[in-house]
């Protein structure tokens, strides 16, 4: 039979065809319910040769859908980003985001958020780019990761710029930068200090503009790296020259001009010779100014910089138009004919865009249907092969399934039963004697002298323990019912204030041991409810086990209850240690097993708080966590039905 199956499983591999592009592979694999983990693996495979990809992947058979689409989405979304598809990337990354939201996987939904954040600049939404940025920065700090944090909120600074609002950006960067004072990163802390710097400027604070410029450059001297040193200068020219400094300013320039002649950095020297033009303009040296700019314009026309070589013509022609009006008109042509040529070379750069796309996608269909009519063709010769085979292996599959199905009935009937013994043994053989040894030690415990203090105290140190020993009994008795299923919702109508007593009651020697005092803030009339009477117990209980367990001793626990309009929200609030923002996402995220020493050392076993949220969740309510500082105790509300809405 294996035999059989194998030969089949070699016929359709033959009959498969994989398309050799990216484009096409994400085609087919985004047209099938159920991706193939083959095809997914060449995909990542190409897309980590061509350098889209931010790792290499391996899927297996057992890797779950949504992370191999999630991956997916992912690089292919930074593919078309780098090919300039910018509306297509967006779309991917919003798929991303909302399989990493499903998955709970933090980290790639704030790397596709960034990336989307980028495409959308491309694209000119700036306030979507800005939005989008911001839902990073929250994520960000979820995390505690300094180093992404300082990014977003460099880049959220450089939005702003952008967009013109620079008092927005301004507080970004100097959260950045007051992180990477505590990083040993000088490079990024210069990037830093010069956004500071152009931010500063927009806003008309000079003083503080140059002050973040030199601290850049007295880095970027550190490093040792000429061009950032020479980029540097150029920047801080530009600050003085907005401070009126225009001695200083000349001075900066011509220095970062000595550095970019050595480095032959024609482009960023251009753009200096353009800025000392400019300058020498406003201080009426107009020779000077005429002979940077022509410096400028040389450069410019050498590399082909079209849109420099605009500026430049323009304050060319302003300068020569008083006394030189030929030169002048000279110059004047030239900047009409660069004007229309770089109008007439991006519509040319539209059209040929259009061109291409058009063409690949042409060339695309017309391959993607010889490949439909050669994959047809293969199926209908495997097909008229392999029909009488498939038939006899039919009918050998459905005897075999057949006969799994009936033995995995077989085996679940036997673990229900199995279960439903150890839920006997949990209520019986274990809790009842422990109820009964507690009763004598009870008993024991009363008819101790209290001229004994020390057997006394050994006496209720036993009690207590046995106290909790059968509180854990009776929340693994819970747990198991509810994993089980055997545990149904008896909802009926009640007044709450009586189970309250009943519980404080069971508590009194732990509200004893450690001298905490329950204040009964409940209203004076009845709390009527609709819920299941031990559920609504056991969840009492267990809140108030808790909030004595990390209250320091003699603090107060206080019990309310608030009528909303579809129920009542009962609260227990203490005053202890609190809890801390990692144990509060552990919280938040329903893990189990979490758990803290009380302030008395007391240890759990870290399932009471997922019981009560079940219980809770039964009865028809939710168990939430009020937000407070670590240090200002914890907050636990549940909410019930009205007793009134249900009969």
């Amino acid at each position: 039979m294996r035999s059989i199956i194998t030969l089949l499983i070699i016929c359709f591999a033959l009959a498969t065809v994989h398309a050799q592009s990216i484009d096409s592979l994400f085609v087919l694999l985004e047209k099938q319910k159920t991706l193939d983990v083959e095809d997914a693996n060449e995909l990542i495979r190409l897309l980590d040769e061509e350098e889209y990809a931010d790792s290499l992947y391996r899927f297996t058979s057992e890797s779950e859908q949504k992370e191999m689409r999630l991956r997916i989405y992912s690089n292919v979304a930074y593919y078309y980003y780098m090919k300039s598809a910018f509306q297509a990337s967006v779309q991917l990354t919003e798929k991303a985001i909302s399989l990493a939201q499903e998955l709970r996987d933090t980290l790639v939904w704030s790397d596709n958020l960034a990336q989307q954040s980028i495409s959308y600049q491309r694209l000119g939404n700036l306030e979507m780019a800005i939005r989008t940025t911001l839902d990073g920065l929250y994520l960000d700090s979820l995390l505690q990761d300094t180093l992404r944090l300082s990014s977003t909120y460099n880049n959220l600074a450089g939005l702003y710029l952008t967009a013109q609002r620079p008092e927005d950006g301004k507080q970004y960067i100097d959260h950045a930068i007051e992180l990477e004072h505590s990083q040993a990163h000088p490079e990024k802390l210069s990037i830093r200090y010069g956004m500071a710097a152009e931010l500063y400027v927009k806003l008309g604070l000079l003083p503080e503009a140059l002050d973040f410029a030199c601290k850049a450059y007295a880095l970027d001297m550190k490093s040792g790296d000429t061009l950032k040193i020479a980029r540097r200068l150029s920047q801080m020219g530009d600050v003085y020259a907005a401070m009126q400094n225009l001695d200083e300013a000349e001075k900066v320039y011509r220095k970062s001009s000595e550095l970019l002649e050595l480095l032959d950095e024609r482009t960023s020297l251009a753009i200096n010779y353009k800025q000392m033009g400019g300058l020498h303009i406003r201080k009426g040296n107009l020779l000077l100014a005429i002979r940077y700019l022509e410096k400028s314009a040389t450069i410019a026309e050498e590399i082909g910089n079209k849109y420099l070589l605009r500026l430049v013509y323009e304050k060319l022609y302003r300068l020569y138009r008083p006394d030189r009006p030929a030169l002048a008109l000279e110059y004047m042509e030239k900047f009409s004919q660069l004007k229309d040529s770089l109008y007439t070379e991006k519509t040319n750069r539209l059209l040929s865009d259009y061109q291409v796309k058009y063409e690949t996608a042409k060339k695309d269909a017309t391959i993607h249907r010889q490949e439909l009519q050669l994959k047809e063709h293969r199926y209908m010769l495997m097909i008229a092969a392999c029909m009488i085979l498939f038939m006899l292996l039919t009918a050998l599959v459905i005897f075999f399934y057949f006969t799994k199905y009936r033995r995995l009935v077989c085996r679940e009937r036997k673990l229900n039963r199995q279960k439903e013994k150890m839920i006997s043994i949990l209520s019986h053989d274990i809790k009842n004697p422990l109820v009964t040894l507690l009763a004598a030690m009870r008993m024991f415990d009363k008819s101790v002298d209290v001229s004994q203090p020390a057997l006394r105290e050994q006496s209720r140190s036993m009690l207590t323990a046995m106290h909790r020993q059968l509180q854990l009994v009776d929340n693994l008795l819970c747990w198991a019912k509810l994993q089980s299923g055997q545990w149904l919702c008896d909802c009926i109508r009640m007044d709450i204030r009586p189970v309250v007593d009943e519980v404080e009651k069971q508590l009194k020697l732990s509200f004893s041991e450690k001298g905490c005092v329950l204040v009964n803030k409940l209203p004076t009339q009845a709390v009527i409810v609709c819920a299941d009477r031990q559920m609504v117990t056991i969840v009492l209980r267990n809140l108030l086990q808790n909030a004595i367990k990390y209250s320091y001793r003699d603090g107060h626990i206080y019990l309310s209850a608030k009528e909303e309009l579809t129920g009542w929200c009962i609260t227990i609030r203490d005053e202890g240690i609190g809890i801390t923002p990692d144990i509060r996402h552990q919280l938040l995220m329903q893990q189990s097993g979490t758990t803290v020493k009380g302030t008395a050392g007391e240890e759990g076993a870290g399932i009471g708080l997922s019981i009560c949220r079940e219980l809770v969740r039964l009865c028809g309510g939710t168990l939430t966590l009020d937000r407070h500082s670590e240090k200002e105790g914890a907050s636990f509300n549940f909410t019930l039905q009205k007793g009134d809405n249900n009969g």
